[in-house]
């Protein structure tokens, strides 16, 4: 990943004067879309007594911002990698402000560095890594215990931007991030947990469960949504 170099524009060329970073990017009536994508290290503590499981994941997002100039970045860039946002730019930056909202307790990585980064993409989006490990509650039932199949959920969240601004999406539902993105996927070590994938436009709407042949309604949250549905035998 090539670093950002001075040309004959600079990092102050980036923003119109009226920026606003606690604005979206979105404009009335075309919200801004918010592209997710999950890469699940680990899961590596599941605990019974208190119902709740730990994660360790890599989480990346992607979005565009229309207000950005952001030709210092890409004209600058004689490489094919994707050019690093100085500490300047980011923290000027209109970021999703993503909250994990069954969580009981989490950190971002930090050993060494913080694990984090934001970068613009060759083709102009801007993206946004960064690896967790947290603390999730679910509410487990133990009535068919020891035989007893266990439902979980990741749920993901915008703290301040509702459906009208924002709208997340998973990187497979974009033509060209599919070919770069899986939107979820695992380690080989607990490839043989089985993941749902639960887009938005499924949240409103009754689902058959296949293995009880009963209607159920996926709890909804407000600017949020289920993220990843977790069975742990």
């Amino acid at each position: 990943m090539s670093s950002l170099r001075r040309g004959k524009k600079s990092e102050t060329d980036v923003f119109p004067s009226d920026y606003n970073k606690q604005a979206s990017p979105g404009v009335p009536g075309s919200p801004a879309h918010l592209h997710i994508d999950l890469s699940v290290l680990d899961i590596d503590r599941i605990d019974e007594s208190h119902m709740e499981f730990s994660i360790q994941f890599y989480l990346r997002e992607i979005w565009k911002d229309n207000r950005l100039n952001l030709s210092c970045f890409l004209e600058n860039n004689n490489s094919q990698s994707n050019t690093a946002v100085p500490d300047s730019v980011v923290n000027r930056l209109w970021t999703p402000d993503l909250i994990f909202d069954n969580a009981k307790s989490g950190v971002l990585f930090g050993l060494s560095v913080p694990n984090r980064f934001i970068a613009v993409l060759r083709n102009g989006l801007i993206y946004r890594s960064s690896r967790y490990n947290l603390v999730i509650g679910c509410n487990m039932n133990f009535e068919y215990y020891p035989m007893d199949v266990q439902e979980c959920f990741l749920k993901l969240a915008l703290m301040s931007n509702p459906e009208r601004k924002v709208i997340m999406r998973w990187t497979t539902d974009d033509e060209h991030l599919c070919q770069y993105f899986s939107g979820a996927s695992f380690t080989h070590d607990i490839q043989s947990l089985k993941k749902l994938l639960i887009p938005v436009c499924q949240l409103h709407i009754c689902q058959k469960d296949k293995r009880q042949s009963t209607q159920r309604l996926h709890p909804q949250y407000p600017g949020g949504f289920p993220l990843l549905d977790i069975l742990l035998d």
